[in-house]
């Protein structure tokens, strides 16, 4: 049975600020089947941020990756499932991944927070007063002072001591 190949191509900006470049192929074709005459199924391949897009490639693999698809569109009707309706449905799923990126991408979401996490610390840091940052140079030379100092604290409140420094 003879294969329709249709492709769209796009990109996405993450959370970081790095281009995602990706493809989204759409291979129809005729079945032989009693109820269906027709099938679509859809592949997407996403380039890493590092990596050079390479449009052909990404082709073949969103191909590959349709193939192997356990989501198909079937129809009783051959001309349904035509250019104008399965571009359609590219550029549909093209503005999904653009919107859920963490839906196609294992890990997204989890990156995304450990770098919103970074962002946060990284301004805390910038706004520690100088007794803060005398705190954490004695941490950073011994880990332990931290819970030494919170021991010896617990201590004097057992003991009802309110020691002013």
């Amino acid at each position: 049975m003879k294969e329709k190949v249709q492709i769209i191509s796009d990109k996405f900006v993450d959370f970081a600020g790095k281009t995602h470049y990706f493809v989204v192929a759409a291979v129809s074709k005729e079945v032989d089947d009693d109820k269906y005459k027709k099938e679509l199924r859809i592949g997407i391949s996403i380039c890493h941020p590092e990596d050079k897009f390479d449009k052909e490639i990404g082709v073949l693999k969103a191909v590959a990756n349709s193939k192997s698809s356990k989501y198909k569109i079937y129809s009783s009707y051959t001309g349904l499932i035509n250019t104008k309706m399965v571009t359609a449905i590219l550029v549909q799923e093209a503005d999904y991944i653009k919107k859920y990126p963490n839906r196609y991408i294992k890990g997204y979401t989890d990156a995304e927070l450990r770098y919103k996490r970074n962002l946060e610390m990284e301004e805390k840091f910038k706004n520690f007063s100088k007794f803060e940052q005398l705190v954490l140079v004695s941490l950073r030379d011994n880990p332990k002072c931290l819970e030494d100092v919170l021991n010896y604290r617990n201590w004097e409140i057992n003991q009802g001591i309110e020691k002013q420094i």
